[in-house]
Parts: C-alpha cells; structure tokens; sequence
C-alpha cells in the first residue's frame, strides 16, 4: 500500500508542474496593453498537466519569433483586423504567438488608424483561450491567478471580421456607471476634484475599452451632456482637457472614437450643436461650427447626432435637413470624416411634402427623412428594447418595427449605414426593475439573422448600451462577439446559432458550462414566448388584436407616473408610449376589464400564472449551478447570473400575487384571502430585495455611485440602479394594489417636462403649480405628477 502511494506520488510531481512563463511584446502592441498583460502575467501561476510542457513562452506581436510561427505573407492576404494564433513546441518549450493586421483608414470616415487592433485582438483571444481569462463584465476583468494548461495544447486559429463597424454607445443621457466620467466629472459630479477624475479614466474606463478589445469593438461613442447647473463648464477648457484625455486614451487601445452631439434636441441634458435658431442661416452655421471645432479639438474621429427637438418633435423640417447638408459637408472638407445621425422608430411625425423612401408614397415619417440629406451622411436605424425587427412590439407607435427594416433595405444603399439596436434601455423597462432579460441576446441574434439572409450593405453594428449589472454584461458580449463574423455561425438554425452564442460565454465557467448553457436557453425560450408573443404552453400564435396587453413584459417591466400618463393617453389614440401597455390592477379590481374587449380570466390570469411558475422553476435550475465546479475568477459573475435569475422569478410571483389579489376583490373575497396575497407579494419583494443588494456590491463601481439619489449630469434626480436597490416600482404597484390607490402620481420620482422638454420655462411652470397646490391643497395629484420630489421618497 505505501508503495502504491509512493508511486502515485510520484506520477502527480511529475505530470502536475510549475511551468516557467516569459513573455515579449512587438513594437505594434501599444504601451497601455503591454503594461496591463504584464501585470496580468506576472501575478500567473501556471501549471502543466503532462511531462512535455516545460515552460511556455508567449509572443504579442511583430516579434521575431512570432514571424518565425506565423507568416507575414498569411497575416498579408486576410481582412484588416483579421488576427492569428498558432502554437508551437520547441523541445520542452510551448511557444504561442499571435499576430494581427491594423485597420486601414478608411477614406472621409476614419481617418486615423489609431495603432494596430488587430494585433490587440489577438492578445486577448490569446489570453482568454490559452490561458482561461475572460472578459465578460466590462468594468471586470476576470483574471486567473493560476492556471492549469494541457500538456496537449495545440492553437492555429485565424479570425477575420466581417463587419467594418463594431462599435458602443454608451447612452449617457441615463445616470450610468460611467456617466460623469465621460462627461468629464469627478466623483460625486465634481468639478474640481481632477484626481477622483484621472483616477475613474485609469481604472474602470481603461477596464472598459480593454473588454471592448477583448469582444472585438473597434468604434466607441457616448452623448455629451449639458445642463444650467454646469453651463459654465460645458464648453470650458477644463472639460476639453478631460475629454481629451478620455479620447486620447481610447485611441491607445486602438479603438476609434466619436461624440454623439444632438443637433437641437431639447431632451434630457442633450449637449446641442445648435443653442438657438435664427432666420439668419449663416449665424446659425457660425455657431454650429464654433462647437464643431471644440469637439474636434478634443481629438474626435467622428461626431453623431439626433435630428428634432425630441423624440416626438420635429421643429423646423427644412432648416434642419439644411443645416444637417452643411454640416456633413463641413465634417467631411475641414477634418475628413463622416457625420452621423440616428433614425429612431417613434412613429406619427408624417411630413407631408416628402416621399416615404420606402413606398414612394406622399407623407415621409420625419425619421427617415435623412434619407434625403448629402449621400456622406451616414445613418444609424435604431429600434428599442429587447424586441427583434420582425417581432410584435406594441412601443413607440409601432406595431412592429419592420418599418424600420425596410428603411434599412433602403438607405443603405445610398448611405454608409450602421445597424443600431440595444442591449439595455433602462427607465422602467429592464435592468432597473431589476429584470434579467437575456432574451435580448435571442432578438439581437435574430435581427444579425435577418440581416445576413438577404444581399446587404450594411457595413456593421452599433450596440446601445444602458448598463451592465445584473446579468446585463451577458447581452453586451454575445451580442458585441456575433458582429465580429455572422458568416461563421449563421449556416444553421436560429437555436444552434444562439445556443453557440451563449456557449462562447458559458465555456468559462468549467464544470458549470453546459448547465448554465441549458438554464439561459431555456429562460430565453420562455422569455421569447411569455415575454414577446404572450403565448403560454402549447398555444399558437394569437391575434394581434390587443396583442400588447397579452405581452408578458407590460405586467413585468416597472410602471411609473410617466408610463402610467402616456399609457391613459394613449388609449385616445396617440403614439407617445415609450413601453408596451397592459391590463392595469384597478381595471380588474373593478371588473373594466372587458372594455377593452380582453377579460383577465383566463387570457391575463394564464399568461401570469405561467410566468410565475415556470420562472420559479427555472430559477431552481440556476441555483442547482452551485454545485458544480467553477473557476474562482468567475464565480462571482456565475453568482450574480444566478441572483439575477431569483430575483426575476420573484417578480413575476409578485405580479401573479397582485392581480390575484385585485381579481379577488372584485369577486368580493374576504380578508383573509386577500391578506394572504398581499403576504406572498410582500414576501417576493423582501427577498429581491436582499438579492439585488448583494449583486450590486459587485458593480465595478463604488455602489453609491449607481444606487444613490442625488445630482448627476442628467436630468434624472437618481442614479440609474436607485430604482433596483430599493425595489422602487415593486413597492408601487404593490402599495397601489393593497391600499387602492388610484391616482397614477403616486410615488412619482419623474419630472415629464424636464425628462422630454429639458430645463427652461416648462420646467419652471411645473414647479410653479406644485408649489400652489402645496399652498391652497387644490390639484394635489396633479401637481405631484409635474415635477418629482426634492428628496429621496420613503415609503
């Protein structure tokens, strides 16, 4: 027996060693990934499971011995940005090098080449598949401090993009968690605090743009935001400095970088190109120009913008299109690069002497009217949330957004044209509930679909992104990752394409990957029918007659005073939702709920029911992950996947609980019933309410910086996760269910004028009327829907 120990032991020092690693970087690897790498590598313990592997030697770049490996001729004849890896054994000695090709300028649109990309990929595609780390969470790094590598090992990979553009606007007009950084302010929104500043640049932004890397971005793009609270530092020499070396530090990755500078968009502290129309086009232009240059001057390759005076507001149609020829022509003759602009999906602005490029039919929607402006103006087609090009939406006016598919088919081939959809859209639809909805990743893959299934120009795609906690970080990788190339997976169906999707994420996380593969496939399934198409199990497709308040996500998403208002309009016939509608509480508390030719029992009562047991039962199946055996360095990142799945199935029990609870009443139940209801919503909320807290100590941001309700640079009075730590719209509706409450003001944390108009006079009359009401107590709900509260509410 001790002889057999013996030998055992013997087998283990020798097939299990401490491998020496070294490391040579070229001269096309900049400084700032040579240095992050090296601290990365230095802190590795590296092991080998087998006797052939003595020391492993890794090679970045144009080195010697990466041009022994990998040929310059090979690397020569494949796409800009394309990169290789390759592996090879020297006696004891795993060399494994990688290499990459720049990404040329292309001509009056990205003038500069900011270094060679392509070699950068290939470190990180290096890293991640030789060596286990991963690069999942943007503001989070995870990063192994030992390894395991096989004695085996054996890489030759060549990777080519298909997409020129791959880009991510961070849509920083919502409180984010790099909202003040890239609006050049300290923590805590401060001017002069320049360390907290550089400090917030050198750690998580740098971590950002290193995960743009590592996920194969090569354009990056946030708003600019102005306000009266910090008018003198909006076009100050001090924000130009910062906004330089924000700039200035993007480009050392590689990556090109724009500003997104509404045009006159008056609309949640836009920073605008134009600060005041004037019969005078000349003055008009002279000041445009003047800010044109500021931002050129902080060292942008591009600028993007947003034409009309909102969302839902087009002003002055001709000057606009004017002023938009002008200044695609000054970008394009004074610094070489395009100007860009984004088509969004709101829909019932029809001017009425323009074609609709699409039916060449009297009466163009205003957002597409950019279809008309100089050829070198390049276009963004937006659609929002997590539905796909072809899906039933029931949001902004549209049915469907195939309208702005078919302006896609359209404009592209007349301009340079960047699919742009999103990821998160934040207020009160997602992450912010919170709800984790990885059916985006399933959308945004479908849409890739669609797009490759027919002859296109599209020359790539931009991802809005509005936050990255709760499992939100899952959308923006896959879906940032299936741009790189949709030729390489899209030969086969839509569920082998997203199932290999996911498992480009789910392979790091060991023994737990094709469990947490299976858990995310089959949530996203569920989503895609509960959540989308409102169908419970085994039906078919239902009518499209009311179909929005059959959607599982109106009952899901969170309601607010705003949602509440646009929703009662609405029923009079507009377009200004912002969010699918529903059947509310108080409509089946008191039986209304047949006006609108849908009764709860059993279409409503079905679909709710379905969403709380099938999310519970799925939610079972996240949390049986733990048992398996996970690389430390993502176990956190598996543990906030599975929180995040809890803590949406408690929402949908809550939502079930509630509108039991209100059909109940209207049944005549008696207290005891209804106790027990409100009891079990009481309880859902109480244990998301543990769980979100504790996600959200692993941000990447300090906490208060995301969960506080305080100034920021935009016009919401609360930072973007305030809503999620204290289950804010949770409590709404259950506060609204069990006390009755009527009035759509009610615990209302939104100004409609300031969020749409931005400050001014309508601001100053909504805060006029409060103050009345609050002095003589007439109009009382009213007043509170106008304007939102000084200090943070309690409940």
């Amino acid at each position: 027996m001790k002889l057999f120990l013996l030998v055992l032991l013997q087998t283990l020092l020798v097939t299990i060693h401490t491998l020496h690693v070294k490391y040579e970087f070229g001269s096309n690897i900049s400084p700032i990934v040579a240095v992050r790498v090296s601290k990365y590598l230095d802190e590795l313990s590296l092991k080998s499971n087998g006797p052939n592997t003595q020391a492993v030697l890794l090679h970045f770049g144009d080195t010697n011995k990466t041009e022994d490996i990998i040929s310059i001729h090979e690397l020569f004849k494949l796409k800009e940005e394309s990169y290789i890896i390759r592996s090879k054994r020297e006696g004891g000695n795993l060399h494994i090098a990688t290499n990459g090709k720049a990404f040329e300028p292309q001509s009056f649109f990205s003038p500069n080449a900011h270094g060679n990309i392509g070699a950068h990929f290939g470190v990180y595609a290096l890293l991640e598949q030789a060596l286990q780390f991963s690069f999942l969470h943007p503001l989070m790094p995870s990063i192994p401090s030992e390894v395991e590598i096989n004695d085996d090992l054996n890489l030759n990979v060549v990777s080519e993009p298909l997409f020129q553009f791959r880009a991510h606007h961070i849509h920083t007009q919502h409180p984010l968690e790099l909202c003040e950084t890239l609006n050049g302010f300290g923590e805590n929104m401060s001017i002069t605090d320049q360390a907290s500043f550089e400090k917030s640049v050198h750690q998580e932004f740098e971590n950002f743009l290193e995960w743009m890397i590592a996920n194969k971005q090569n354009h990056f793009e946030w708003v600019l935001l102005s306000s009266p609270i910090y008018k003198e530092f909006s076009e100050s020499e001090l924000r130009k400095s910062r906004l330089s070396l924000l700039v200035d530090t993007t480009k050392s990755f590689g990556i090109n970088v724009g500003i997104d500078a509404a045009l006159a968009m008056q609309q949640q502290n836009a920073w605008t190109l134009i600060r005041e129309w004037s019969s005078d086009f000349s003055k008009i232009m002279s000041g445009l120009k003047q800010r044109i240059d500021y931002l050129m001057s902080c060292g942008f390759d591009f600028v993007s913008t947003e034409m009309g005076t909102t969302e839902f507001t087009t002003g002055d149609v001709e000057l606009q299109i004017r002023v938009m020829n002008a200044t695609t022509e000054y970008l394009y003759d004074k610094y070489k690069t395009r100007f860009l602009t984004k088509s969004h999906i709101s829909q019932g602005q029809i001017i009425k002497n323009y074609k609709d490029p699409v039916t060449n039919q009297s009466g163009c929607n205003f957002n597409y009217l950019c279809y008309y402006i100089d050829d070198r103006l390049g276009v963004l087609p937006h659609t929002v949330q997590h539905f796909s090009l072809n899906d039933p939406s029931h949001t902004y006016g549209s049915k469907n957004f195939t309208s702005m598919l078919n302006f896609m088919r359209k404009v592209q081939h007349k301009h340079y044209t960047i699919w742009y959809p999103e990821t998160a859209y934040w207020v009160t639809f997602d992450i912010n509930v919170p709800l984790f909805l990885p059916s985006y990743v399933d959308r945004r893959i479908l849409d890739l679909e669609i797009i490759d299934s027919e002859p296109n120009n599209i020359k790539g795609q931009s991802l809005f992104s509005s936050g990255w906690q709760f499992g939100y970080w899952l959308n923006d990788v896959v879906v940032a990752r299936a741009a790189w190339n949709v030729k390489e997976w899209n030969k086969a169906d839509h569920e082998t394409n997203l199932r290999s999707r996911l498992n480009q994420v789910t392979i790091m996380f060991g023994e737990a990957s094709g469990p947490l593969n299976d858990c995310l496939y089959k949530l996203i399934v569920m989503q895609r029918e509960f959540t989308i198409f409102g169908r419970t199990h085994g039906q078919s497709d239902i009518p499209t007659r009311n179909q929005t308040r059959r959607s599982g996500i109106a009952y899901l998403e969170g309601w607010d005073t705003f949602a509440d208002l646009l929703s009662i309009v609405d029923v009079f016939g507009t377009t200004l939702s912002t969010q699918p509608n529903k059947m509310g509480y108080q409509q089946v508390r008191y039986g209304a709920d047949v006006l609108q030719n849908l009764k709860y029992v059993p279409t409503i009562q079905n679909l709710l029911k379905a969403m709380h047991e099938d999310f519970g039962h799925v939610a079972l199946d996240f949390k049986n992950l733990l048992q398996y055996k996970v690389p430390k360095h993502n176990s956190i990142l598996l543990q906030t996947l599975i929180d995040s799945a809890v803590i949406l199935s408690r929402r949908a029990s809550m939502v079930y609980y509630l509108y039991e609870y209100s059909h109940h009443v209207y049944l005549g139940a008696n207290s005891t019933v209804l106790q027990n209801y409100a009891d079990k919503a009481s309880s859902c909320i109480k244990e998301a309410e543990f769980l979100a807290n504790g996600v959200l100590l692993h941000s990447g941001v300090p906490v208060d910086r995301i969960t506080s309700w305080r100034p920021n640079p935009t016009v919401y009075k609360f930072t973007y996760l305030w809503s999620a730590k204290t289950l804010h719209y949770w409590w709404r509706d259950y506060l609204m269910v069990v006390k009755n409450i009527k009035s759509p003001c009610f615990m209302n944390i939104i100004d409609p004028i300031e969020t749409s108009r931005g400050h001014g006079i309508a601001q100053n009359v909504a805060e006029m009327i409060r103050k009345l009401a609050d002095q003589f107590g007439h109009l009382e709900w009213f007043a509170d829907c106008l304007a939102a509260p000084k200090k943070e509410p309690q409940r």
